[in-house]
């Protein structure tokens, strides 16, 4: 008796260590698995990614966030740009979804989601330029710093060309002239062309 106890619980023990050993792991997204961003300039960009997997665009969120399939938003890793109400959010989001089109190819940086759970991807169109890089170039988006293997390119072009965020253009709403460190003063021009801070109304 005791030796088919024995047997029972052995076989018990076994087939519990078979079913632990087949359970699946959580289903990864697509795009992980392969793909490695080259600065080879077979691209219109530096970055390029024409062998990297592509996924499909669904809806623009926003200057660096898609939404994708499986209920998923993707942020663009190696950018920020200007939020909802800021200045240049339209043009930044406007040309994520030019460049964008019905599907991106995506490259996995150091980090697979942010802290708001969206997966986190270097993006490249469908020939392999790099979306993040032309938005930089483009002055449409400001380089991540924090993190990322592409994060020194992307820094270095932050500062190079004219673009909107680069501007000398004011935000909406404020005055000419304003100094942004003083929003109740701004420079009045002498007729000498000197300029000098005058207190402002209020």
């Amino acid at each position: 008796m005791r030796r088919c106890q024995g047997l029972l619980f052995l076989a018990l023990g076994a087939l519990l260590l078979v079913a632990c050993a087949t359970v699946e792991a959580p289903e990864q997204p697509e795009a992980i698995i392969l793909g490695m961003g080259t600065t080879d300039g077979s691209c219109s960009t530096t970055l390029c990614c024409s062998n990297c997997p592509a996924i499909p665009v669904l809806r623009v969120i926003d200057g660096d966030t898609f939404a994708t399939s499986g209920d998923q938003s993707v942020r663009l890793f190696g950018v920020d740009t200007p939020e909802r109400g800021e200045k240049c959010y339209r043009k930044a989001t406007d040309r994520l979804c030019e460049l964008a089109g019905g599907e991106v190819r995506v490259e996995l940086g150091p980090r697979s989601r942010d802290r708001y759970g969206r997966l986190l991807y270097y993006v490249y169109t469908q020939d392999g330029g790099s979306i993040d890089e032309r938005l930089v170039s483009e002055g449409l988006a400001k380089a991540w710093t924090r993190d990322g293997q592409r994060r020194d390119l992307l820094m270095g072009l932050e500062h190079v060309g004219a673009g909107c965020l680069r501007s000398q253009t004011p935000p909406d709403g404020a005055q000419a002239g304003c100094d942004p460190a003083y929003p109740d003063a701004w420079l009045v021009a002498l007729e000498e062309g000197v300029g000098v801070v005058a207190a402002g109304p209020g």
